[in-house]
């Protein structure tokens, strides 16, 4: 990692419906990241499957809330709007971040200014946490994500604040 920049503050939305299942492995993957400078908040949905007794038992490691429900994407703009992080990101309640995920990303982020957004290969796995097989995201440029709406990343994407403050709202 490159030295000297941990000072970047990373911003991670997880929105949560009824997530109970998987809420656990997903907020450890965050709080289990090496790059010290991680602002993590979750979002609870209006979720009626014990999800909010299982924020609780993590007492004041991040901040979370609950709210009614109102789907993912109003959820994830109000998390980024409440955030104060350089370079923002999500995580779906079901997903969880490779170890060196966080460090890796902003390295890139450091490394090429031109960038504004990473995202990763990930490993598709069944109810039991078992991988089934890794999928290799494609390379998506500016034309298939503007032109022609063709959007790949997803859950563990990091982008910069400035490239959400000027898209806008999802």
């Amino acid at each position: 990692m490159i030295l000297g920049n941990l000072d970047l503050l990373v911003a991670i939305v997880i929105p949560v419906f009824n997530g109970a299942r998987y809420i656990r492995e997903a907020i450890d993957s965050v709080l289990n990241q090496d790059y010290p400078n991680i602002e993590l908040i979750v979002l609870d949905d209006g979720s009626r499957d014990g999800t909010r007794d299982i924020l609780k038992e993590y007492k004041s490691k991040f901040y979370w809330e609950s709210h009614q429900n109102m789907g993912q994407a109003r959820t994830l703009n109000k998390g980024w709007q409440m955030v104060k992080g350089d370079v923002l990101g999500y995580l779906s309640a079901d997903d969880s971040l490779l170890p060196g995920a966080v460090g890796k990303s902003i390295e890139c982020l450091l490394r090429r200014k031109e960038v504004v957004l990473t995202y990763c290969d990930y490993y598709l796995i069944n109810s039991e946490s078992q991988v089934l097989r890794r999928v290799y995201a494609r390379e998506v440029d500016y034309d298939d994500m503007v032109r022609k709406a063709i959007c790949s990343p997803g859950p563990g994407t990091f982008f910069r604040r400035t490239a959400f403050e000027k898209a806008g709202l999802w």
